[in-house]
């Protein structure tokens, strides 16, 4: 399957901007006639230079977006002394946003005419591109149904998908795991509540599953017909201990 990915990357990367998480309070003026010993006693910190964020390749290849929220630790002289992540659509977005928080240069809050560290909030969005790749099915119908999932060595289980009203839910039996689209076109994995990873739109007939934020965790769903697909894991799943490919075919009263 032919694979459209962006011809440029311009347009993957729209903002990264340097907002205080705390506004300095002025201080009272006790004197009209009062001049000031600086031109500007008190402002906020702002962003000198924002560095480019490093595009993930889920962005590219996937055509997905995200907003990370980075809690930065200015000194009063203006460097980053620490950043850490407030947020994230996505984890694997995170890497990208911390080192371009890091990266880059940050003018201090002054007040009172004197330079002050502080805890300041940086932004990336990470906007998908215009032309999306093609997508050949869509999960919130193709998976819709019961299906019989066999290895070569044997094992067997059975996996049903029904849709609700946020996306579809999985059932193998014994764990009931849901997925949910977000606005920047990625699954989000839900396990008893809890968030275990996330999904990639189905492109050139392949949905992947990323369950543990690395490329050594994935589960890639690849559709042979409307009747059957192929799974495979690189990593043990309850039917073995290693990694596997488990043939599905739906079942007639599917």
């Amino acid at each position: 399957m032919r694979r459209v990915i962006p011809s440029t990357l311009a347009a993957l990367i729209l903002c990264a901007v340097a907002m205080p998480a705390a506004h300095a309070q002025q201080a009272p003026a006790t004197r009209a006639a009062a001049v000031s010993p600086c031109a500007h006693p008190n402002v906020g910190a702002r962003t000198l230079h924002a560095a480019v964020p490093e595009i993930p390749r889920q962005v590219v290849h996937f055509g997905v977006g995200g907003r990370v929220v980075v809690t930065v630790f200015l000194a009063a002289d203006g460097h980053v002394r620490a950043a850490r992540v407030a947020g994230a659509s996505s984890r694997f977005l995170e890497p990208s946003a911390l080192a371009a928080a890091r990266a880059s240069k940050f003018a201090p809050a002054v007040r009172n005419c004197v330079r002050v560290g502080g805890t300041y909030t940086y932004v990336v969005d990470y906007s998908p591109p215009a032309q999306l790749p093609e997508q050949h099915a869509d999960p919130l119908t193709y998976f819709l149904g019961t299906w019989r999932c066999t290895t070569a060595s044997g094992n067997a289980r059975t996996l049903t998908f029904t849709a609700n009203a946020a996306g579809l839910t999985e059932n193998d039996g014994s764990a009931t795991t849901s997925l949910t689209p977000d606005q920047y076109h990625v699954w989000r994995i839900r396990r008893n509540g809890r968030l275990i990873g996330w999904a990639f739109p189905w492109v050139d007939d392949t949905w992947t599953w990323d369950a543990a934020g690395s490329d050594t965790a994935l589960t890639r769903y690849e559709a042979d017909d409307d009747a059957s697909f192929t799974m495979t894991t690189t990593v043990g799943t309850n039917l073995a201990n290693i990694a596997q490919t488990e043939t599905c075919k739906r079942t007639p009263s599917s």
